[in-house]
């Protein structure tokens, strides 16, 4: 972020018309740097258009930028975004794809859902993070919720599947285990 700014006192006389102003001397006390932040300052004169004429008054500049600190830990935290969200595809493409089609488990479509809920807040440990939507939020955050999603849509609809198939099962045994029942009952004489 660059930030500058210029600092002019006047002193204005309201009693005549038009009113009168006297440049007066500024002082200004800077209070640099914050947990997180490397700043850098510069306080210089300011000059009329000619380049050469010294008008009353600063021109302060300012640089702030993240501490070396602060862009290794968040760049850990959307590494650690991205680890987390491909585990979760890549267990979702492997509870779809080699688990008994008759097997019914909730724990994979729980833990989608759960990751899909707690990816904002692994996003928010970042030091001082802005609101969603900042530039690191396109190379991490979006796509993590992407593949999140993703997985629990397959997980959830590999579920539904399995558990239709499971109630379609139970009704053809149960169909099968009342019609063998009719026939022991009616045995011809």
């Amino acid at each position: 972020y660059k930030l500058e700014f210029e600092v002019t006192s006047l002193i204005v006389n309201t009693s005549s018309e038009p009113y009168e102003t006297t440049a007066a001397a500024t002082g200004l006390i800077l209070y640099e740097g914050s947990q997180g932040w490397t700043t850098s300052t510069a306080l210089s004169v300011l000059y009329e258009d000619d380049g050469v004429t010294i008008r009353p008054g600063y021109l302060f500049s300012m640089t702030i930028t993240r501490s070396t600190a602060v862009k290794f830990f968040s760049l850990f935290i959307v590494i650690l975004m991205w680890f987390i969200s491909l585990f979760m595809f890549v267990l979702g493409l492997n509870f779809t794809f080699t688990s008994s089609s008759t097997e019914v488990s909730y724990d994979v479509p729980a833990l989608a859902i759960g990751l899909l809920f707690a990816l904002p807040f692994v996003r928010d440990v970042q030091p001082d993070v802005p609101v969603v939507g900042a530039a690191i939020d396109v190379f991490g955050f979006f796509w993590n919720v992407a593949l999140v999603a993703g997985a629990a849509i397959i997980v959830l609809a590999t579920l539904s599947t399995r558990v239709q198939r499971m109630n379609v099962k139970r009704y053809e045994d149960a169909e099968a285990a009342l019609e063998a029942k009719h026939r022991v009952e009616v045995k011809p004489v």
